[in-house]
């Protein structure tokens, strides 16, 4: 009887497909889980890790999670107005916040270029493109109950609310200023407080 002999060449060719394989299903299912924003526990990607390819969706998650652990005075309407103020960095990406639901509330995306529709904000994303007038454009909403949040250096100790950078290890972190929002009647959860690299009381 003849003896079959596994060729090595494509034993090792075999195993570097099945490795290839695997790893293309785990990064798939790790950006679906950060482009799954709200669908699981909104705290289980927060710390995820923010390459070139995917750091744009998971800071549009990060707000999202913001928006979620937030609460607005009493009055507010079930529409929450998410302003972006600038030029938007992240295009599309922004667009899938758009008519989802956070604590019973609806959001709608709107793309603003006027101070003047500041007041019909309840969040504002201000882009590091604004960064240069956040100082300006923050005393015109001073004290109104109105999320502020950012990704440029320095944004809350300027008195942005939530500010998000990179850290050197490549993750998104935030910053926290909790002393705005409490003067903008706007009650941050401890949960999210406890996630924040730094608070400002």
């Amino acid at each position: 009887m003849a003896i079959l002999r596994k060729d090595p060449i494509m034993n090792r060719s075999h195993r570097l497909s099945r490795w290839f394989a695997v790893f293309m299903h785990k990064a798939a299912v790790k950006l679906l889980c950060m482009l799954c924003i709200g669908c699981m526990n909104p705290f289980a990607h927060l710390e995820a890790f923010a390459d070139n390819l995917i750091q744009h969706q998971v800071k549009v998650a990060f707000i999202y999670n913001f928006i979620s652990f937030t609460k607005w005075p009493e009055g507010t309407g079930e529409t929450l107005n998410l302003c972006i103020h600038g030029e938007d960095p992240f295009g599309s990406e922004f667009d899938e916040l758009h008519n989802k639901t956070s604590n019973n509330h609806r959001i709608n995306l709107i793309r603003i270029g006027d101070t003047g529709q500041f007041d019909n904000c309840q969040i504002i994303f201000f882009p590091q493109s604004a960064a240069k007038a956040l100082p300006d454009l923050l005393g015109k909403i001073t004290a109104k109950p109105i999320l502020t949040i950012a990704d440029s250096p320095n944004a809350a100790t300027l008195g942005v609310m939530i500010n998000m950078s990179i850290s050197p290890s490549d993750r998104v972190i935030f910053e926290i200023n909790q002393r705005e929002a409490l003067n903008s009647d706007l009650f941050i959860s401890s949960k999210l407080l406890r996630l924040a690299v730094k608070v400002y009381q």
